[in-house]
């Protein structure tokens, strides 16, 4: 069942990560690419077909208790974004601040009564209906994502995730904690396992290097000192163009990043001058635009992209062939 839902990606994950941890039902920690793929195996895994069966559609409470919860704890979450859907058979469902009070309350009641998998972010846990809820809830394993992170709350980034090994602690039967990062150093790794309450973890490490990946640099030179910022700026507009010409696919998106938002406004207005569909994201756009934006990224065929940083966490799309 489990190669039916995830097909080929699953056959290198199974032997070295997701029976492990489905056979060892303890605080074990993980640390591996192919991330969100193994926590999501490991729950149909366990759960067989018995969670197989309970989707959103079938509302039985004796067989959704028996399979548990298990709580994801992800830097950022989109309500565009999907994680696994009914129609796999899964039971999951997204906590975040653009829901409205009903829906946020509604989806905490349901997975207290029914299980599954919820994912949120760690700023979640700082709501009081959210940590009272949880902790009735039978939540069986916690898996924590860019767990890189941690180590540098310290410095002031995400304090929020220091609520996690708290929350941890306050769960009357302790968790089995999946802890994910692909950027973590050795360093790191004591330390994440202390703030996580993780007893001995186990380490699953991966290589980074992807054989589908390829990497390239262009580098380009302007002569003479006049305008040249201007020129250089204008140039690398020409460049961007030309790799899109060459390398834009014919079928996945094209994400376009920049430093600033004001490289992310020129650039897409150079790109729909030369006829590109391109749309902008950065943190300080309307919601309502954030989502018609999340929308296009996930639902047409070619779509570009020109953002900074803010966007990529939490977008779901398994055909993004082009990074610039």
């Amino acid at each position: 069942m489990l190669f039916e839902i995830f097909g080929a990606e699953l056959q290198t994950l199974y032997g070295g990560v997701i029976h492990p941890v489905a056979v060892a039902f303890q605080n074990h920690g993980i640390y591996a690419d192919g991330k969100r793929l193994c926590h999501q195996a490991v729950e149909i895994h366990i759960a067989g077909t018995q969670l197989h069966a309970v989707g959103f559609q079938n509302r039985r409470h004796g067989a959704a208790r028996k399979a548990g919860a298990a709580v994801v704890d992800v830097p950022q979450l989109h309500a565009g974004a999907k994680t696994l859907h009914p129609r796999k058979g899964v039971r999951a469902a997204l906590l975040n601040s653009s829901l409205s009070k009903r829906r946020h309350a509604a989806t905490l009641r349901d997975f207290v009564q029914n299980g599954g998998l919820l994912y949120l972010a760690p700023e979640q846990l700082r709501r009081e209906d959210v940590r009272t809820a949880l902790s009735t809830a039978r939540v069986r394993r916690v898996v924590v994502d860019e767990v890189h992170i941690l180590p540098q709350v310290d410095r002031g980034f995400r304090p929020a995730y220091a609520e996690i090994g708290a929350f941890i602690k306050s769960l009357r039967i302790p968790p089995q904690i999946l802890a994910f990062t692909a950027t973590a150093t050795a360093s790191d790794f004591s330390y994440i396992a202390r703030s996580l309450h993780m007893d001995e973890p186990k380490r699953f490490l991966f290589s980074v290097k992807r054989p589908n990946i390829r990497i390239s640099v262009k580098k380009f030179d302007v002569r003479g000192k006049d305008n040249v910022k201007r020129r250089k700026r204008m140039q690398r507009l020409k460049m961007l163009d030309a790799v899109l010409r060459q390398h834009r696919p014919r079928n996945g998106a094209t994400i376009v990043y920049c430093p600033t938002v004001n490289d992310v406004k020129r650039t897409t207005k150079y790109l729909r001058g030369e006829k590109y569909s391109a749309k902008a994201y950065y943190s300080e756009l309307p919601k309502g635009r954030k989502k018609r934006v999340h929308r296009y990224f996930l639902t047409k065929k070619r779509p570009i992209v020109v953002a900074t940083n803010a966007f990529g966490l939490g977008i779901d799309r398994p055909d993004v062939r082009l990074v610039v």
